[in-house]
C-alpha cells in the first residue's frame, strides 16, 4: 500500500525501493487452537513499526497490544534477543548496561533502534551469530539500514503516506465485504483523493470482492447473494492503457453474470474507457455528449445509436435520456423526471440480473 500511495520520484529511489521490497508475514491464526506465529515474524514487523514511527506515523500501543495478545504472544513488546546481544548494543550505542526486556511500546521502539544501529555499525560482531547462522536475515538488514540511514534517504521519504494514515483504522476491506454479506448498502466517497488513490483502492477493493464472489460459486453457496456496484467518474478507475489496473475489471465484465456481480459506471466520456468494458456492456443511459469523437465512438459501439446522432448531440433537455437495454432493441427517448429527495422504491418479485450499466 505504501508503495502505491508514494510518488514514483520516491517509491523508485534504491533504499525506498529496497526497502519496500521486504515480505512481512501475516500474524493472523487461522484457527485459534494453532501455536503462535513465529516470534521471527513478529519481530521483523517490530522493525517495519520502528521504520514507521521514525517516519512520524502515530500509533495505538493499547490496541497493538491487545492484537498481539489476541495471537497468542504472552509478552507482546519483547523482540526476544538474547541478553548477550542486548547487553553489548546497549553498551555500545547509548554507554549503559540493556534495561529490562521492553514492556511497553516505547521501550520497544528504543530498544529496536539501538539494535538496528549496532547491528549497522558493529557488523562482524560475534553477538550476531548464534550457533554460526546470523541473527537477522537479508530483509531484516534492509530494513535497520533504511531505518539507519542518515543521508536523507531514510523513514522521513515514507510521509508522503501520513494523510492517509489512522492509528485506529480497521480492515476496511472485511468490514465491506461482511456489510455486502448482510444485504447492506456501502458508500465510499474517494471524491477528494487524488486519482491514483482512488484507482488503487477501487482495484483493490474489487479483487476482493471478485475473489469473495468466487469463493462463494466454488463453495456452491452464491445462491442469492448479488452483488451491484457504482462506479462515479469511471474514466478515472479503468482508462484506456491500463491493462493491469483493469485485469479485474474486465473479469467482471466477462465472468461477472456467473458470479453474480454486476457493474453500473457513470461517465462524460466514453473514448476514455477501456474499451474490453465498453464492448461488455449491455445497458446504455445516453444524455449529451458536445463531441463529435465521442458519439461517433458510441455509434461504432453500438450501431442501435446511429440514427440517434444529433438527438444526442444537440440535447440541451434536462433529464432527457436516450436508453438502449439488453431486452430492447431500439433506442427510447426517455425523460427522467427530478429526483426531489423523497424516497422512491420500485419493488419486484424478480431478482437482479447482474450487467454492466453505463
Amino acid at each position: 500500500m505504501i508503495k502505491e500511495l508514494l510518488p514514483k520520484s520516491v517509491s523508485e529511489v534504491d533504499p525506498v525501493r529496497s526497502f519496500l521490497t521486504c515480505r512481512l508475514a501475516d500474524l493472523s491464526r487461522k484457527n485459534p487452537g494453532l501455536e503462535p506465529t513465529n516470534p521471527r515474524h513478529l519481530r521483523k514487523i517490530m522493525l517495519f513499526w520502528a521504520v514507521l514511527d521514525a517516519a512520524g506515523f502515530s500509533h495505538d500501543p493499547l490496541r497493538i497490544k491487545a492484537w498481539l495478545e489476541e495471537l497468542g504472544f504472552a509478552n507482546p513488546f519483547n523482540p526476544g534477543f538474547t541478553p548477550g546481544l542486548r547487553q553489548a548494543a546497549y553498551q555500545a550505542i547509548h554507554n549503559v548496561p540493556a534495561p529490562a526486556v521492553p514492556q511497553t511500546m516505547t521501550a520497544l521502539l528504543l530498544e529496536m533502534n539501538a539494535m538496528a544501529r549496532f547491528r549497522t555499525i558493529y557488523a562482524n560482531d560475534p553477538n550476531l551469530m548464534i550457533s554460526g547462522r546470523p541473527v537477522f536475515d537479508n530483509e531484516e538488514d534492509i530494513i535497520m539500514h533504511f531505518l539507519c540511514n542518515s543521508t536523507g534517504q531514510g523513514p522521513h521519504q515514507l510521509r508522503a503516506c501520513l494523510p492517509y494514515h489512522s492509528p485506529v483504522a480497521e480492515n476496511f476491506i472485511q468490514d465491506i465485504l461482511q456489510s455486502m454479506s448482510d444485504g447492506k448498502t456501502v458508500i465510499i466517497d474517494l471524491s477528494s483523493a487524488p486519482e491514483h488513490v482512488v484507482r488503487y483502492f477501487a482495484q483493490r477493493l474489487c479483487l476482493a470482492i471478485f475473489s469473495a464472489q468466487e469463493y462463494k460459486f466454488n463453495q456452491n453457496t452464491l445462491k442469492d447473494r448479488y452483488v451491484q456496484i457504482y462506479f462515479e467518474e469511471a474514466h478515472n478507475i479503468f482508462p484506456i492503457g491500463e491493462s493491469t489496473a483493469t485485469q479485474v475489471y474486465a473479469r467482471f465484465a466477462k465472468e461477472g453474470a456467473k458470479f453474480h456481480i454486476g457493474i453500473a459506471y457513470a461517465t462524460q466520456s466514453p473514448t476514455t474507457i477501456n474499451p474490453d468494458l465498453l464492448a461488455q456492456t449491455e445497458n446504455f443511459f445516453v444524455g449529451h455528449l458536445s463531441s463529435q469523437v465521442e458519439v461517433d465512438t458510441l455509434c461504432s459501439l453500438q450501431v442501435a445509436f446511429q440514427g440517434c446522432q444529433n438527438a444526442i448531440r444537440f440535447n440541451r433537455t434536462p433529464g432527457l435520456i436516450q436508453v438502449l437495454t439488453h431486452s430492447h432493441r431500439y433506442v427510447v427517448p426517455i425523460q427522467a423526471p427530478l429526483y426531489d429527495g423523497r424516497n422512491m422504491l420500485l419493488s419486484s418479485s424478480a431478482p437482479p440480473r447482474p450487467g454492466m450499466d453505463l
